[in-house]
């Protein structure tokens, strides 16, 4: 984005949502963890009213791991809403 330091819109056609629907837009620094490039899987979490994710993780094998907690947690969050 122009004139904000290095800071990137990211929009996603999500495949799957574990709460909310889509599309999903974020901002996000340069500088933070792997690069995204068109194709990536990626796992986002983002809370309701934020601009930058909570977590991103990329690639398959580590969103295996991350998904299993979420999937774990969703019985519990389901009286929650996405805001």
């Amino acid at each position: 984005m122009p004139g904000t330091g290095g800071v990137q819109r990211v929009t996603l056609a999500a495949s799957r949502y574990y709460k909310g629907g889509g599309p999903v837009t974020f901002l996000r620094d340069d500088a933070a963890g792997v690069p995204l490039r068109l194709g990536d899987q990626v796992l986002v979490g983002l809370s309701p009213g934020l601009t930058h994710p909570d977590r991103t993780v990329v690639g398959e094998a580590d969103i295996a791991s991350v998904r299993a907690g979420i999937v774990a947690a969703l019985p519990a969050s389901r009286g929650t809403s996405c805001g």
